[in-house]
Formats: C-alpha cells, sequence, structure tokens
C-alpha cells in the first residue's frame, strides 16, 4: 500500500513539474509573441508573421542568401546588400515594423529623429548585444556595452570629449600618428596573434600612456598636448571623485560609480576600436566612391595639396576647415 501511494506520489509530483514546463514553454514561445504582435498593430505596425520557435530567422537566412548570391552595382543604394531584410520588407509594412529573432521581437526603425529619443530618453529599452568573450576582452568593456547607472555615469564623463574644438586639439596628434604609421606600412608585421597576448600588449601600452599623462600633468591641472581629450578628462573625474593623488588613486579599488583606471584602460579601449570599424568603413567607401568619380578624386587630390603643401606638412585644425571638397566627398 505504502509503494503505491509512493509511486503515484512521485507520479504527482513529476506531471505537476511537467505541466509548468509546457505552461512555461508554451508562454514563451507562442503566448508572450502573439500578445506582442496584437500590442503593436494595435498601434499600427506590423510585420512578418512569427513563426513558432523560429520567428522570422528563415526568411531572414533566405533573403541574406539571395541578395549575396547577386552581383552588386557599384552605386549608393548598398541597403539591398546590407540590409535585405529591411529592404524587402519595407516595401510591404512601412519604415517601422516588427521583426522576429526566435521568440524575440526587434522593433525595426528608421526615424533619426525617434531613434535619438530612443537613445537619449528611452536608452534602457535599447539592448545591446553581447560581444564574444574574446572580443570583449579585446575591445574593452566601456561605453558601448556598459548599462545602467554606470553607462550614464560614463556617458556623462566622456561627452565633453566629443565637442568638436576639443577633436580639433588632437589634429597634430592625429597626423604625426597617421605619418608614423605609413612609414611603418611596408615593414612585415606578425599577424594572428593570440587574443590574450593582444590584451597583455593593449593594456600595457595604456597604461604606459596613462603613467607618461600622469607625470607630464603640469601645475594647472592639465596637459598642452590634446588638454580635453578622452584620457585627461577621465584622469580629471577619478580625481574629483576620488580626491587622492595620482598613483594611490589608480590602486583604489573598483567600485560601482568611481572611475578606476581599470575604467579608463577600458573605455580607451572601446573608444578605439569603435572609432577605429567606424572610420575604416568611412574611408573604405569613400575610396570606392572615389574610383566611381574620377574626376572628384582630382579635385580632392588637388585640394589636398594646395592647401596642406608636401607630404611632410601635416594638416592642422585650420587646413581641415578650408578642405571643402574633401569634407563634401567625406559626407
Amino acid at each position: 500500500m505504502e509503494d503505491k501511494f509512493q509511486y503515484w506520489f512521485w507520479l504527482l509530483i513529476i506531471s505537476y513539474l511537467l505541466l509548468i514546463f509546457v505552461l512555461k514553454f508554451t508562454v514563451h514561445l507562442w503566448w508572450r509573441p502573439r500578445r506582442i504582435e496584437k500590442h503593436f498593430s494595435k498601434q499600427g505596425i506590423k510585420g512578418p508573421p512569427y513563426h513558432f520557435f523560429i520567428g522570422n530567422i528563415k526568411e531572414l537566412v533566405g533573403l541574406a542568401l539571395k541578395a549575396s548570391s547577386q552581383p552588386m552595382p557599384l552605386c549608393h543604394n548598398i541597403l539591398p546588400r546590407v540590409l535585405s531584410f529591411y529592404h524587402h520588407w519595407r516595401k510591404i509594412y512601412g519604415a517601422t515594423f516588427l521583426v522576429w529573432f526566435g521568440p524575440t521581437a526587434r522593433l525595426t526603425i528608421s526615424d533619426p529623429v525617434l531613434i535619438k529619443e530612443i537613445f537619449i530618453l528611452k536608452s534602457e529599452f535599447f539592448e545591446k548585444n553581447e560581444s564574444p568573450p574574446l572580443v570583449r576582452k579585446l575591445e574593452g568593456d566601456g561605453l558601448l556595452t556598459l548599462k545602467g547607472e554606470k553607462w550614464a555615469h560614463h556617458r556623462k564623463i566622456i561627452t565633453p570629449t566629443f565637442h568638436i574644438e576639443n577633436l580639433k586639439l588632437m589634429i597634430p596628434t592625429m597626423g604625426k600618428s597617421t605619418a608614423k604609421m605609413l612609414d611603418r606600412w611596408f615593414l612585415p608585421t606578425k599577424e594572428n596573434r593570440i587574443s590574450w597576448r593582444l590584451d597583455k600588449e593593449v593594456r600595457k601600452s595604456l597604461m604606459k600612456l596613462i603613467d607618461q599623462r600622469i607625470k607630464n600633468y603640469d601645475n594647472q591641472g592639465s596637459v598642452e598636448e590634446c588638454p580635453n581629450d578622452l584620457l585627461e578628462i577621465m584622469i580629471k573625474a577619478s580625481l574629483k571623485e576620488t580626491n587622492q593623488p595620482f598613483p594611490n588613486n589608480f590602486n583604489s579599488s573598483s567600485s560601482s560609480s568611481n572611475i578606476t583606471v581599470h575604467d579608463i584602460v577600458e573605455e580607451c579601449k572601446t573608444i578605439f576600436f569603435a572609432g577605429k570599424h567606424t572610420t575604416s568603413n568611412l574611408l573604405t567607401w569613400t575610396t570606392i566612391l572615389l574610383a566611381m568619380h574620377p574626376q572628384w578624386q582630382e579635385l580632392a587630390r588637388d585640394e589636398v595639396l594646395k592647401v596642406c603643401g608636401s607630404r611632410d606638412n601635416i594638416p592642422s585644425k585650420d587646413d581641415v576647415a578650408k578642405l571643402k571638397t574633401l569634407g563634401t566627398d567625406l559626407e
């Protein structure tokens, strides 16, 4: 009798747990997506229908494969190639629509005003993609990946770095760095380094740069070269928050809000790689366009030679303002 009771007891428990699992599975993969579709549909926002478990993955892959299998013409209309799903569904559902990555909904928006409003006022609703651990270790855990209070704190400190007047002060340093890079381009370089070794080298270089900046710090609390760049602004923020001398300040333990040496290194890595990717994409696309339109290439070259002179003359902030044709090409 007792054995029979235990049998039915465990059967009931297992059935109960199985029922809970099935209900959660159904809610997550069916009821919740349907509720989200209905919610946006009431606002006039539609999109490709949700398919159980896979969402729109099948359509996304099919559209991407179809776009990549066709030759790409040399023109400005790159949207059908790089965002084939958006090009296709925008014609059906409009500029704002819902798309499903599995059971996860993504609201696709193209209105610049609305995008700006989301980033500034509703940033907590913009879900950031998590980079693979090795990539994140190399690129840094900075503003692009931080969330919540720490993201807001870093953003408030870093924003002045990108004011146009502060960026102009960095032009001489950028010019010297670029000239040095061009001189080394034709020497053999070692490729495919292991990720931890790259991270160690990057961190070592940044620590050396921070130490050098501290040593060059004058009595007025600024340096002559790039007085308001990212590094100095974060150093000032760290000093202001801790009220400690530089060496002890950077050995202090990390907290949720105070700017530490680790935070400075991570932000430098993040801004460097973010700037590298965006700038390299811009220059690559500009090079393609100049190759497509040789007459603009000649105009830009003549303007640079006229304003800047020979290769040994590094452009100043005043020279950059005079490069109207080149500025048009980059825009």
